[in-house]
């Protein structure tokens, strides 16, 4: 019997997550992160007036590709070498900061999720968009302007956040805030309209048996330099080889990332879906079943 496309696709995928083969897993997300790049062009080159939040949203996309590209860089082994000792050239896989990266990666999908996936209406989305700048234009106004440069930059700031007060005070979805949250945005904003990264993954319609949850504690507790971050990398194995089980599993769950988004993409932007829709199918399949990975069935 002939195997369809999807049925060829889940085998790649099962191969992909079985083998912990480091060489399998970084052409996977190789290929992801190409997939993402051809889709988001798409939105580059089209010649439609898109809104500002809307237009911002590739900069999140490119932010979390960056991250996606240190990514393969690091899984591909660092070394560790000095110029005083000759014989330590030893090729070692950078545990830490790959899961520095990979959170990063995680965080961008999510903040991503939260502005323009989880968001209800166009005026809801308009409403995260606009405290997530506040509070970043805010956090920069704070800081006192120096040079020429620093003091035009901060005046141009300042004009900028009333600007987007008055379209946060007028936005429908603030009069359902509590008044000492509408206190909140209006002085500093708010990037995540006071929900926790965790109250944003559930949100967002991830698997509710909780390995994104996990996954994403575990990569917090060992970005920062706390004593489990510590206790992990004495145990851990640090030698590359192509076969290494921690790092197959942390380049399989950046895939899923990816592929999530391109997905995201393509459901909310009609270019993007019909860009994607002329890759070939095996590649259309295999990003929709990595990103669906996270999701609940």
């Amino acid at each position: 019997m002939e195997l369809s496309q999807q049925d060829l696709a889940a085998l790649e995928i099962s191969r992909a997550q079985k083998a912990k083969d480091l060489r399998i897993n970084i052409r996977e997300l190789e290929e992801a992160s190409d997939t993402l790049i051809y889709v988001n062009e798409s939105l580059q080159e089209s010649k439609a007036r898109v809104s500002k939040p809307i237009r911002d949203s590739e900069t999140i996309v490119l932010k979390l590709l960056l991250h996606t590209q240190s990514i393969i860089q690091t899984l591909r082994g660092t070394h560790l070498k000095s110029k005083y000792y000759k014989e330590a050239n030893k090729k070692i896989v950078d545990l830490p900061s790959l899961r520095v990266l990979i959170r990063a990666q995680f965080e961008a999908l999510l903040m991503y999720n939260h502005v323009y996936v989880n968001s209800k209406d166009n005026e809801d989305m308009e409403l995260r968009y606009y405290a997530w700048m506040y509070e970043g234009i805010y956090k920069r106004a704070s800081h006192i302007p120096r040079s020429d440069e620093a003091k035009r930059v901060y005046a141009n700031d300042l004009k900028t956040l009333e600007r987007f007060r008055s379209i946060i005070t007028s936005n429908p979805h603030y009069q359902n805030l509590t008044t000492a949250q509408q206190r909140t945005i209006v002085k500093s904003g708010n990037s995540r309209l006071f929900k926790s990264w965790k109250d944003i993954i559930r949100e967002s319609g991830f698997r509710n048996d909780g390995p994104v949850e996990q996954l994403y504690s575990m990569l917090s507790d060992y970005a920062h330099s706390g004593s489990l971050s510590i206790i992990q990398l004495q145990s851990a194995k640090l030698g590359y080889s192509h076969i290494h089980e921690q790092t197959s599993i942390m380049a399989f769950n950046a895939n899923c990332i990816v592929c999530l988004l391109t997905m995201h993409l393509i459901k909310m932007h009609r270019i993007c879906n019909i860009k994607f829709n002329t890759l070939p199918i095996g590649i259309q399949t295999k990003s929709n079943m990595y990103g669906r990975l996270l999701l609940k069935i």
